[in-house]
């Protein structure tokens, strides 16, 4: 099954844009995402908010399986445009009892990927504002599992990522091959206090507070 909390498996390089989701439990046995679960086109402007569960509700049917707070599975058709931007995900993954049959998970995105020869999916200025991401073969604040991806201003805060309370290691599960670019700059973000007459620039303000990115 592929599930998503708009659209489960949006094909042939279409847009999903400007989309909210609260107060929702999404459940599905693969592939699911708070706004879509599978998707080859381009995804923008879109949250899921804090209300928001992705439960994972059975071992893979087929192979691997990916889960995200916006997007399960994001990947690219040939000639076409991918990629996904200007997105926040406050939404927490959960794993029902019993299930070990799972593989990728993100804050954002459970999987970006796209085969050798198909050009990068396009990964920009998204947040996943504390978010909760189970442990599993690939778990990331932001993204899960990475191919041939470009990743420009995307950040992360006050995640839990497999039982890891404020989890600053990295932004991404695993990378696969050489193709992928930026990753290295997903930045976790944090409060800074500064002292009399001091004051910070380059702030990225998050539900009405600023952050700084380390």
């Amino acid at each position: 099954t592929i599930v998503g909390g708009i659209a489960g498996w949006a094909t042939n390089g279409g847009s999903i844009s400007g989309c909210h989701v609260t107060n929702a439990f999404i459940a599905g046995l693969a592939t699911t995402g708070g706004i879509a679960g599978s998707t080859n086109g381009n995804v923008s402007d879109c949250h899921a908010s804090a209300t928001v569960t992705i439960h994972i509700a059975g071992n893979a049917q087929f192979g691997t399986n990916s889960f995200g707070g916006i997007v399960g599975s994001l990947s690219k058709v040939e000639n076409a445009d991918t990629g996904i931007s200007d997105c926040i995900s406050s939404a927490k993954l959960t794993v029902a009892d019993g299930v070990n049959d799972y593989s990728r998970c993100g804050g954002i995105v459970g999987e970006s990927s796209v085969t050798d020869g198909r050009g990068k999916i396009s990964f920009e200025n998204c947040i996943a504002a504390g978010v909760t991401i189970p442990a599993s073969g690939s778990s990331g604040p932001v993204v899960g599992y990475i191919q041939n991806t470009a990743f420009t201003k995307n950040y992360y805060l006050n995640c839990t990522v497999g039982g890891t309370v404020n989890f600053t290691d990295k932004g991404y599960g695993t990378l696969f091959g050489d193709g992928n670019t930026g990753y290295n700059d997903i930045k976790s973000l944090h409060v800074i206090t500064f002292g009399p007459g001091l004051s910070g620039s380059g702030g990225i303000v998050v539900n009405g507070d600023t952050y700084y990115a380390a």
